[in-house]
């Protein structure tokens, strides 16, 4: 393996590239990574009530970093704070509209890198490359 790139390098670069692919996308709607990552979060769970503390918890985040995030997507018109009706310590984050309208196009440009990602690989080989990874993720853990 002394020519060859090793795998963790590998593993590296691949993100890499699809960071700089979706980084573009992330640019034309603007939003940061960070803020994407809580935006989805709060667009897959739009059935439950958010807090700041919940997002903090299950994006493992810090509350000031939390705090932040949410303040530059408010302002952005991605979400809405409002005082919680069942607890006055809590304001409630929801979603607005200009956030349900562009949850397609970053489906669809998921989609896109993913195919991308996948060209030429068959079913059954995604599926073992799938099950690999995960054992490598679970190594970590």
């Amino acid at each position: 393996m002394d020519h060859e790139i090793r795998l963790g390098l590998l593993i590296k670069f691949i993100h890499n590239a699809i960071k700089k692919d979706f980084d573009s996308i992330l640019k034309e709607i603007d939003l940061t990574s960070s803020q994407f990552d809580v935006l989805m979060y709060l667009l897959n769970n739009q059935h439950k009530t958010h807090s700041q503390r919940a997002i903090e918890e299950n994006l493992m985040i810090k509350n000031s970093t939390v705090a932040g995030i949410l303040d530059r997507l408010e302002a952005k018109n991605f979400v809405k704070r409002s005082i919680s009706l069942t607890d006055a310590r809590y304001k409630r984050i929801t979603v607005t509209e200009k956030s349900k309208e562009i949850e397609k196009k970053i489906h669809q440009n998921g989609d896109r890198i993913e195919e991308r990602l996948t060209h030429g690989i068959t079913p059954m080989e995604q599926e073992q490359l799938s099950g690999l990874l995960t054992r490598m993720l679970n190594n970590f853990s």
